[in-house]
C-alpha cells in the first residue's frame, strides 16, 4: 500500500474517520477523553508508526444526558449505535458501541480501571488534528489503566509494546 493510499489529507485512515467523529461531538457539546490503544496511538512519535486496533474508546462522564448527545452524535455520522436507556447505562456504568461497516468502532464507555473520568480530564492533553482538539488521556494513565484491567488482552499488548511504550513515555511516569 502507498503512502498516498494510508494517509488521506496527511491524516492516517485510522484517524480520519474519529476525526470526523470528534469534529459532530464537539459541535454537539459531547465531553469525552480518548483512552485505550487508539488514544496511545496519538501520542506516537511517528504517525505511521501506530498500534492496531479494531475501535477507539471514549471514556465519558457520568452524564446521561451528555451520553445521549454523544449517541446522537454519532448517529448523524451513520454509525449504529447500540442505545438502551441512558439513565441505566450510566447506573450500570455500560459501553455503548457506535459502527459502520469496515470502519473503526468507537466505544462510549463509562469506567475506565484505575481512574475516574476527572482524574483524566485533569490531566488530558489536547491534540490538534485537521482543526478540532482531540483530548487524549496521558499515555502514563493508559498504560496504568490497562495494567490495572489485567485483561489478557491488555497484558498482551503491554508485554508486546513494552520497549517501545517505554520510549514513547518521553519523561512522563508511570
Amino acid at each position: 500500500m502507498s503512502d498516498n493510499e494510508r494517509v488521506k489529507g496527511g491524516i492516517p485512515p485510522w484517524l480520519a474517520t474519529f476525526v470526523d467523529v470528534a469534529r459532530q461531538l464537539d459541535q454537539a457539546g459531547v465531553t469525552y477523553i480518548v483512552i485505550g490503544v487508539g488514544g496511545a496511538n496519538f501520542h506516537t512519535l511517528n504517525p505511521a508508526d501506530t498500534f492496531e486496533t479494531d475501535d477507539l474508546d471514549l471514556l465519558l462522564p457520568l452524564d446521561s444526558r451528555n451520553l445521549v448527545r454523544a449517541w446522537d452524535a454519532c448517529d448523524k455520522l451513520g454509525f449504529h449505535v447500540e442505545a438502551d436507556q441512558p439513565r441505566r447505562v450510566v447506573a450500570e456504568r455500560c459501553t455503548t458501541r457506535a459502527a459502520r461497516p469496515i470502519e473503526l468502532a468507537v466505544d462510549l464507555t463509562l469506567e475506565v480501571a484505575a481512574f475516574e473520568f476527572d482524574d483524566l480530564w485533569a490531566e488530558r492533553r489536547t491534540f490538534l488534528v485537521d482543526k478540532v482538539e482531540i483530548p487524549v488521556a496521558k499515555l502514563s494513565q493508559i498504560i496504568r489503566s490497562k495494567a490495572a484491567a489485567n485483561r489478557e488482552r491488555d497484558r498482551r499488548f503491554l508485554a508486546a509494546h513494552a520497549d517501545r511504550l517505554r520510549q514513547m513515555l518521553d519523561g512522563d511516569e508511570i
